[in-house]
């Protein structure tokens, strides 16, 4: 492994305290009292809504991932 890289799963279990702290801030904002608070942290709150748009470059991007560049021009060709 390169010096300044980091695995994608370490990465995650790195920040995974730091992303459970963010949430019990958000919720604790929702149910403040504060109306201007309550707008903000409802809004970051809010999981982002899958659709089938961001289903399908996903696992594009998985399959580019996996199989390389080459195959990015390949797929990337056929799609028009």
């Amino acid at each position: 492994m390169a010096v300044g890289k980091v695995k994608w799963n370490t990465f995650k279990s790195y920040t995974q305290p730091i992303r459970e702290e963010i949430r019990r801030l958000l919720l604790r904002g929702r149910f403040s009292g504060n109306a201007k608070l309550i707008g903000f942290c409802e809004e970051l709150y809010q999981p982002p809504r899958i659709t089938a748009a961001r289903c399908r470059r996903y696992i594009f991007q998985q399959v580019v991932s996996r199989l390389g560049a080459n195959c990015a021009a390949v797929v990337g060709a056929s799609r028009g």
